[in-house]
């Protein structure tokens, strides 16, 4: 099992808030994986620390 979080950060109180969490199945993975392009607007510049 595998998940990905999808993040927002609320400027208001100063951090990321977890807005959804996806579930993925292992055994529907693909054997090679194509890297794709991200836009500089959907990219993590890191100016906003993550925190666990």
């Amino acid at each position: 099992m595998a998940f990905a979080y999808n993040l927002v950060f609320d400027e208001n109180k100063g951090k990321w808030l977890m807005n959804s969490l996806l579930n993925f199945s292992v055994d529907s993975y693909p054997i090679k994986w194509k890297k794709l392009a991200v836009k500089p607007r959907w990219k993590y510049n890191e100016q906003k620390p993550l925190e666990e």
